[in-house]
């Protein structure tokens, strides 16, 4: 994590010292990566910051969005402010940044995008203690998963239906859904080969 926020950080630095043209999609994608770092940290502040910055930064640039499963800097950095805000409290401003990316994911039809924006409304919902509208939201991302051959994310969105449940009083259903988050956990370690 700390090199792939060293490597965010020299991409702001040249970007901005040399001012060049047509570098913004990848400042762009290290930008978003320097804000999933400092989410993954904990600096949801530092995170948020960094995510408004990149999206205004590529609104301005006009950064082309990719397609149905193309990476998209601009939705990514919307998605990652969603679940920073909503770790800060800033409910209102996490469930708007994630509705815009739905609706720009179901404009380009990019279903990545779609399911991570799903993910991010779902954990926020969970977070504020909306237990049927989180799992309603995780429910539609594990659709999009299995719909579209994204299993190897399964494992993010099974674990936040069995924390859903096992709050609304589903233990049965929970510690299905925990172990199946486990299992694709172990799943995914061993395709990116951590195992």
């Amino acid at each position: 994590q700390h090199q792939r926020a060293g490597f965010g950080e020299r991409a702001n630095l040249l970007h901005h010292r040399r001012g060049i043209a047509g570098v913004h999609p990848v400042a762009g994608n290290a930008h978003t990566v320097l804000g999933m770092v400092q989410f993954a940290r904990g600096d949801y502040h530092a995170a948020i910051r960094t995510a408004r910055a990149n999206v205004e930064r590529l609104r301005r640039e006009s950064a082309p969005e990719p397609g149905p499963l193309g990476w998209s800097a601009s939705l990514a950095s919307r998605t990652w402010m969603t679940l920073a805000l909503a770790e800060v409290g800033r409910f209102g401003e996490a469930f708007a940044a994630g509705e815009e990316v739905v609706r720009e994911s179901e404009l380009v039809a990019n279903v990545f995008a779609l399911y991570r924006a799903c993910y991010a409304i779902g954990a926020a919902q969970l977070l504020r203690g909306e237990l049927e509208h989180a799992s309603e939201s995780l429910r539609r991302a594990e659709r999009i998963s299995a719909q579209t051959n994204l299993d190897q994310t399964a494992d993010y969105v099974s674990g936040l239906l069995g924390h859903a449940d096992a709050l609304a009083g589903h233990p049965e259903q929970a510690l299905q859904l925990l172990e199946r988050s486990v299992i694709a956990g172990k799943r995914r370690e061993a395709f990116v080969g951590l195992r």
